[in-house]
């Protein structure tokens, strides 16, 4: 039994760095797919921020609206951020030319956000990367009987709410993704 407990954290820890490095080469690929569409030295300056997965979704949540253009109260209800942490990534995404912010004519208080052209660019990455990563995994995993992926999904849960379980607020901060959302 010690030996197929080390061997299953192992493989875990392993599994955790094989999805980053998937996630990296698939993001390539989307980029390689949309970088024609903004400008060289947009793109270059891009290349050297590193986004996280939060910012990500708040640029697709965006480009996904039927006007393009929502409110900082829409994002809060949509996604599980505080107010604080909005503004934050609304800010950096601000000062890289991804979104802008602006006032609605009816309304001077109501803080509105649209993505810019490149902003939509990186959204559609991020979407991109997404259905890649879906796709892959789909393909992959296709010939594998349905009662032994949920077998592995309820002893992963397990171990992640053992005696040192971490909040589903915390790992959101951590990863950028909603744990539940996910199930």
């Amino acid at each position: 039994m010690e030996n197929t407990y080390k061997e299953l954290v192992t493989t875990a820890s392993l599994f955790a760095v094989y999805v980053q490095e998937v996630r990296k080469r698939l993001l390539k690929e989307a980029i390689e797919t949309y970088i024609d569409t903004v400008p060289c030295e947009s793109a270059n300056k891009l290349m050297n921020k590193k986004f996280n997965h939060s910012e990500m979704q708040i640029l697709s949540y965006l480009e996904a609206k039927p006007d393009k253009t929502g409110t900082y109260q829409e994002i809060l209800k949509a996604m599980p951020f505080s107010q604080g942490l909005l503004s934050r990534y609304v800010k950096r995404l601000a000062a890289n030319n991804l979104l802008i912010r602006f006032h609605n004519k009816e309304d001077l208080k109501a803080v509105l956000l649209r993505n810019t052209e490149l902003g939509t660019a990186v959204a559609l990455v991020h979407n991109d990367l997404h259905k890649r990563e879906e796709a892959y995994f789909k393909s992959v995993l296709s010939n594998v009987p349905a009662e032994k992926i949920k077998d592995t999904l309820e002893t992963l849960k397990l171990l992640m709410n053992g005696p040192i379980a971490i909040s589903d607020e915390e790992l959101n901060t951590l990863t950028g993704m909603k744990p539940k959302s996910a199930y």
